[in-house]
């Protein structure tokens, strides 16, 4: 029985072109089992296919196109901690995403999205 776990989580500075809406979200799998997961490759690319927020009911900047536009100079994602105990089997990581967004139909980034994902 494989019960190896997979976890993946995308917080970083969009490149544009084939990129997708999704800056911190995350797939998780077990053996081969998948069990949280995105809609993958898709034609045009939505956040709310995504595993991460909509937030007022809009996506992440670029979405809804076949190709994202290369980010703007301050759209960026990082991941912001991580910390692994091998011993214990924990794992912390935590990403920022606030600046892939734009609220209230102008130029205003959200202030903050930080997403944090204990595994244990």
């Amino acid at each position: 029985v494989n019960t190896s776990v997979l976890l993946g989580f995308k917080s970083i500075t969009p490149s544009g072109g084939h990129d997708h809406p999704d800056q911190n979200s995350l797939l998780i799998t077990r053996g081969y089992d998948t069990l949280v997961t995105d809609e993958g490759y898709s034609l045009f690319k939505m956040t709310q296919n995504q595993n991460t927020l909509l937030i007022d009911n809009k996506g992440q900047i670029g979405e809804g196109v076949e190709w994202l536009p290369a980010p703007a100079p301050n759209q960026s994602a990082m991941i912001t901690g991580y910390q692994e105990n091998p011993s214990d089997m924990v794992l912390l990581t935590e990403g920022q995403a606030a600046d892939s967004y734009i609220v209230n139909n102008n130029s205003n980034t959200l202030r903050d999205y930080t997403r944090s994902i204990v595994y244990c």
